[in-house]
């Protein structure tokens, strides 16, 4: 038989040609259509599914803006940036290195990028106690203390963000940390590790960890609080008595491991109020202990690591507040104004914070400053 004669079209008589080829095309149409209803269900789930996530996480998100204050409004001013919020920041710790700033706002851990005014939230208020309160940052990473489970304080774990590759990760063996405000340094981190339940205050671990290479190391061990971090350097206190007159500070140099022994308060009649860390040299703050006298006055003092050398930044009733970074020490003198001097002497001069300047001691790196400004901030580069 002619192969040809299989085919409908051709074995069907004269006249009947155009029904049989709308008969094929009805029944191909009925094969799709039962197939798309076969389809359907699945579909519509999946973007039931969808809406729903979509829903809840716009819900969150204005839930958590209502109650914490976020999410924040970045505007260009002539100097740098203003940060604000229509229910008003509920800024605290705020922190610049490099071109990056960040800031707690009411527990939203919120990142800014001070060259193109991009911000990022790195984390969302915690129901706990601990929240995302203790952070800090360096030119590479921001590292932060945080409750390693919802709702559970304590069990907690540090978190960090890598500022070039915009990478999220949890600092390997950090499980033990206590809580307390990490300190960074380029891509070293320090955390004081939980002691355990049998322990004492005595044992208390500061450790260190190289968040590039994921090099640990221990730093010291004792009776100790951690303190501040720059360069090589890591700084830490040791109780040695009963007051902040009794209270060692202690410096080591990674690159070296030379150590510094330090008691700062010499003077009689005063405490230890603050301690940083900027360039090579060590900042403190010694005000008149209250319980000898009531008149305030207060001496800032700095000590060069390398030569030794220990001088007197500003001292006086009308000085106040203490802050570091960039090889600066900044302070507020009489006119309220914050002055700003290099660690290796020469003259104070204001900072370009304008009118709107109240009274709250700004946070400065080496390229720019951020101070508050009643409920919002700003910030301001820096000309070298």
């Amino acid at each position: 038989m002619d192969s040809d004669s299989t085919d409908p079209l051709r074995a069907a008589p004269p006249g009947r040609t155009d029904r049989v080829a709308a008969g094929e095309l009805s029944a191909l149409l009925r094969r799709d259509t039962s197939g798309w209803r076969l389809l359907r269900p699945a579909l519509l789930a999946f973007l039931i599914i969808i809406a729903v996530g979509a829903a809840f996480g716009a819900l969150a998100y204005a839930v958590a803006g209502g109650y914490q204050g976020w999410p924040t409004t970045v505007v260009r001013t002539a100097a740098g940036w203003r940060i604000s919020s229509a229910d008003g920041l509920q800024q605290d710790s705020e922190m610049v290195a490099g071109s990056s700033m960040v800031w707690n706002n009411g527990g939203c851990l919120e990142l800014l990028d001070l060259g193109s005014g991009k911000t990022t939230v790195l984390q969302l208020p915690s129901s706990g106690e601990q929240g995302s309160a203790a952070a800090c940052l360096s030119e590479r990473y921001v590292a932060w203390t945080t409750d390693r489970y919802p709702n559970d304080i304590d069990h907690l774990e540090i978190r960090a963000y890598d500022l070039v590759r915009h990478r999220f990760f949890t600092v390997p063996g950090a499980f033990d940390c206590d809580g307390s405000t990490p300190a960074l340094s380029g891509s070293l981190l320090f955390w004081e590790g939980d002691r355990p339940q049998d322990a004492d205050a005595k044992h208390v671990v500061i450790h260190g960890l190289d968040l590039a290479s994921g090099r640990g190391f221990p730093v010291a061990t004792g009776s100790i609080r951690l303190g501040d971090a720059c360069g090589d350097l890591v700084m830490w206190t040791q109780d040695d008595g009963n007051s902040a007159r009794d209270q060692l500070t202690w410096v080591k140099d990674l690159s070296s491991s030379r150590l510094w022994r330090l008691r700062l308060c010499t003077g009689k009649g005063y405490e230890t109020d603050g301690c940083l860390l900027t360039g090579r040299a060590l900042v403190w703050q010694l005000d008149r202990d209250s319980t000898v006298t009531s008149a305030s006055f207060t001496r800032i003092e700095e000590l060069d690591l390398d030569s030794g050398v220990r001088r007197v930044v500003a001292q006086g009733n009308k000085v106040w507040g203490l802050s570091a970074g960039g090889g600066q020490v900044v302070w507020s003198g009489p006119s309220r104004a914050p002055l700003a001097e290099n660690v290796v002497g020469g003259p104070a001069v204001p900072l370009p914070v304008g009118r709107n300047f109240n009274g709250d001691l700004p946070v400065i790196s080496d390229s720019a400053i951020a101070w508050i400004v009643d409920n919002t901030v700003e910030t301001a580069r820096l000309s070298r």
